[in-house]
């Protein structure tokens, strides 16, 4: 049995589904693994109350019935702490681990009091670039020689080890957090820092988007509290006011 405390801070998130046949059986294996809630992001015509949705998703209709419908990738990421994704494609600087791995942290952050996103793209096209550098952790799913899944089949083993980690009863009495800063949070301190680091010169401003992007990922796996987010984020505002009167002739440290 799944402790209810990982179930209320887990979150399985599709993005731009194609077939609503997909959604169906995504809820059916989230089913299987526990999992209860479901969140469809930028939606097309699929949609988790169509039909054919209904059709495939056998004992798992109350998924359906209470999944959320949200227009942007934002929305269906906010409040969560911990984003993991799952793709084919390597992405520098953000690491890349199995399954079970993966689960395993997912399983000890939502214990600890995180909340925790499972973000899957869509049957053609997977996770867009934009949307893998939301993610704090990468996800590849070992295959053989054809490397392609359904998008139900990669919920399937994605949730059966979470399912498998949420069971381990050292996942389950991780360390209980106060509070754990959620991914705007984290987000605005990593604009902050990459602020004051591009005022100090450490990179070229078309390098911000992807500095910003690892800063972000390596003080989300600091699992920073909301007090120690906005400590950091008053200290980097600072540190960027105090380069940003420097001169040509007092060039900032490196």
């Amino acid at each position: 049995m799944t402790p209810p405390s990982l179930l209320s801070r887990t979150r399985v998130v599709l993005v731009r589904p194609f077939f609503p046949e997909n959604i169906g059986s995504v809820a059916r294996a989230m089913a299987n693994s526990d999992l209860a809630r479901l969140v469809i992001a930028e939606p097309g015509t699929a949609l988790p109350h169509h039909p054919n949705a209904y059709k495939l998703a056998s004992h798992a209709t109350p998924i359906l019935d209470q999944a959320q419908v949200v227009s942007t990738l934002d929305e269906a990421l906010e409040g969560a702490s911990l984003v993991v994704g799952t793709t084919q494609h390597r992405l520098q600087d953000v690491p890349m681990l199995a399954p079970r791995a993966a689960a395993q942290l997912a399983a000890r952050h939502a214990a600890g009091g995180g909340e925790v996103v499972l973000l899957f793209g869509n049957e053609k096209n997977g996770l867009t670039r934009e949307a893998l550098l939301r993610c704090h952790q990468l996800v590849r799913i070992p295959t053989g020689a054809n490397p392609s899944l359904n998008l139900s089949q990669a919920v399937m083993i994605v949730a059966y080890e979470w399912l498998l980690a949420s069971m381990d009863q050292a996942a389950a009495e991780g360390t209980p957090l106060t509070a754990i800063a959620a991914e705007p949070e984290v987000a605005s301190v990593a604009a902050a820092l990459a602020e004051a680091l591009l005022a100090g010169g450490f990179f070229k401003p078309h390098n911000r988007a992807q500095k910003e992007a690892l800063l972000r990922r390596v003080l989300s796996r600091a699992i920073l509290s909301p007090e120690e987010a906005s400590v950091f984020r008053g200290l980097a505002h600072r540190l960027a006011s105090v380069l940003s009167r420097a001169t040509p002739t007092e060039p900032a440290g490196r």
